[in-house]
């Protein structure tokens, strides 16, 4: 988004047609947000592609089409329409590979497994130990249970990374970020960062 604001400076002289092109690149930025946490795409400022079947790419061809229009216009030339392409490729290329991860959960086979040799293991553990613990043995197979299902429910919560969840990426944090980078080349005061509460941040 950093690269895109600073190359539209390069490429696009018409001050308002920088600021339409930044306008719909935020757009995507939210649309893509709101797809990877499955939230509703009908939000505020979502109105020109929330309907869309898949929102986040029709914010990108939204974008995609200004730049078009511009080409055609004449008043983008032939390198910048050629870097400004590459750049809106390079965006659905990351667009990408964060939908791959948010729709491939982890194998079933390996929950699965985990949860089974985990719970196998501290059902024989105390068979192992009570010659040498005697009546300690409940504490000590207690406290091995606890650090392997802690594991487990660990490998659980990485297979969500865009969750809202406490370990989820903080994706708001991200576009707040983004909107503040974008503000000087829009001509208007930056936002402030989101700021954790209760040390989450979204």
């Amino acid at each position: 988004m950093r690269s895109l604001a600073r190359e539209v400076e390069v490429f696009l002289p018409d001050p308002v047609l920088r600021k339409e092109v930044l306008r719909a690149a935020l757009v995507f930025l939210h649309a893509h947000r709101l797809n990877l946490r499955g939230l509703s795409p009908r939000s505020p400022g979502q109105e020109a592609v929330g309907e869309a079947a898949h929102p986040p790419d029709a914010a990108l061809d939204r974008l995609n089409a200004v730049l078009a229009t511009a080409h055609h216009a004449r008043v983008l030339d032939g390198f910048g329409a050629r870097a400004l392409s590459a750049r809106l490729g390079s965006m659905a290329l990351q667009q990408a590979g964060c939908e791959r991860i948010a729709n491939s959960p982890l194998p079933f086979v390996y929950s699965l497994l985990i949860y089974r040799t985990t719970y196998l293991y501290c059902l024989l553990l105390p068979l192992a130990l009570i010659g040498t613990t005697g009546w300690m043995t409940p504490v000590f197979v207690a406290v091995v249970a606890y650090m392997f299902l802690g594991l487990a429910e660990v490998t659980e919560e990485l297979s969500h990374p865009f969750a809202t969840s406490l370990n989820g990426i903080a994706l708001d944090a991200i576009c707040r970020a983004a909107e503040i980078s974008l503000a000087p080349h829009l001509g208007e005061a930056p936002p402030l960062p989101l700021q954790p509460e209760h040390h989450y941040l979204s």
